[in-house]
């Protein structure tokens, strides 16, 4: 019970990472490109940016993690992703735009990849992708937040208020996952350094290649489209108001979380 209750909380952190990298762009891209006078390139640029820092450093994440377990790792990533959450809705400026972004992308590096590390350190193999792909549910349900709902939150109270907001939230369960992570710590003991050989040992398994290749590349490409580009998009070609344009990225959205809850039970099962 208790190990469950630690993956809700934790979940909820991965819940605002995974929000932040929707929304930022692609839900809000007419309201910073607006407001900040920035060009489509550059608004465009801030979520390259903070994407960019986020996958470079899964490898740091992954390293840090094994190094100095799973809950340091996850506790440094959630604080810095509300640190950059909290003054992301305080720029007023293009500089400070692409700073708190660019803090955003690097906090949310650790949160998935230490969240991972721990729950394999509840949840033997057997039940594992089971376990796993609850988390991810919670998780994306952040990116479904990040869509349509957003935009009407946004409609209401504007973006700054609903991102400072989500900041406080984040920041929230940053010290809730703090609170119990402390209580635990002491079974999180693996202290392992990088090894060359584990990476060749995974790379030279041919079963990896397929789910390294065509996942990589139907992912990005399905990201891209949803939280970049999609809604803007949708209202510069098809000429939809900011509220449709937003319920084709929350249909999306849903579509992809439904699939990997089963996913988590089809991989149990077979």
């Amino acid at each position: 019970n208790n190990s469950f209750l630690i993956l809700l909380i934790l979940s909820s952190v991965y819940f605002f990472s995974y929000f932040q990298r929707v929304s930022v762009p692609g839900t809000i891209f007419n309201e910073l490109q607006s407001h900040f006078s920035l060009s489509a390139t550059a608004v465009t640029g801030l979520g390259a940016l903070t994407i960019f820092i986020y996958g470079v450093c899964q490898i740091l994440a992954g390293v840090v993690s094994d190094r100095f377990g799973g809950f340091k790792a996850f506790l440094t990533g959630s604080i810095l992703l509300s640190i950059g959450s909290l003054l992301f809705s305080f720029s007023y400026n293009p500089v400070m735009l692409f700073i708190t972004r660019g803090l955003v992308g690097f906090g949310a590096s650790f949160i998935f990849i230490s969240l991972v590390k721990i729950l394999t350190l509840f949840y033997q193999a057997s039940l594992f992708p089971f376990y796993l792909s609850i988390s991810l549910v919670l998780g994306y349900l952040g990116g479904i937040t990040a869509t349509y709902p957003l935009e009407r939150t946004i409609f209401l109270m504007g973006w700054r208020n609903s991102f400072l907001l989500a900041g406080i939230l984040c920041t929230f369960f940053t010290i809730l996952s703090w609170h119990f992570l402390k209580k635990i710590k002491k079974i999180d003991i693996s202290q392992k350094d990088f090894s060359f050989n584990s990476l060749l040992k995974v790379i030279r398994n041919i079963h990896t290649i397929p789910v390294l290749i065509s996942g990589s590349i139907n992912f990005g490409i399905y990201f891209l489209l949803q939280s970049a580009l999609g809604k803007k998009f949708l209202q510069d070609s098809c000429n939809l108001c900011s509220a449709k344009a937003s319920l084709f990225t929350f249909y999306m959205m849903i579509t992809t979380t439904i699939f990997v809850y089963f996913a988590g039970h089809i991989s149990q099962l077979i």
